[in-house]
């Protein structure tokens, strides 16, 4: 479908974006950029990229099915919908599954997160570059 290539498309991208600015950040992690340490013009460049795509996609990426969201909006309200949802969620939590899957997952996803900027902490514990390409 189209929305699952957009959604791979966007994580391609992402994934390279992250691996060229793995590089970059890498390098000047530890010099000052201005009146700023390169560490944090890093984290700042990510901040800026990331609220630009997420506008770029708010902005630029129609919904497929707008007119029948929109409909569904106009006839039910925020509140009507989730106290009719709500049941399902809490049956969803009598699987023992489910809960083991959330259980390991959430905390499972949160090294992840940090991972790309490992390379950038190395090198501000007072690694060299080169120590740091052996170790990561």
């Amino acid at each position: 479908s189209k929305r699952g290539t957009a959604f791979g498309s966007i994580f391609f991208v992402g994934a390279v974006c992250n691996t060229l600015f793995g590089l970059a950040a890498t390098r000047y992690a530890a010099e000052d950029i201005g009146a700023l340490a390169g560490w944090r013009v890093s984290v700042l460049l990510v901040v800026i990229l990331s609220a630009s795509v997420g506008l770029g996609i708010m902005f630029l990426v129609v919904e497929p099915n707008m007119e029948g969201l929109a409909e569904r909006r106009r006839t039910q309200g925020f509140l009507s919908t989730f106290s009719k949802n709500l049941p399902k969620v809490f049956q969803l939590f009598r699987y023992p599954t489910f809960v083991l899957i959330l259980a390991q997952g959430a905390p499972g996803t949160a090294p992840w997160t940090v991972f790309p900027f490992f390379t950038q902490w190395l090198e501000l514990a007072c690694f060299t570059h080169e120590e740091t390409a052996v170790i990561f």
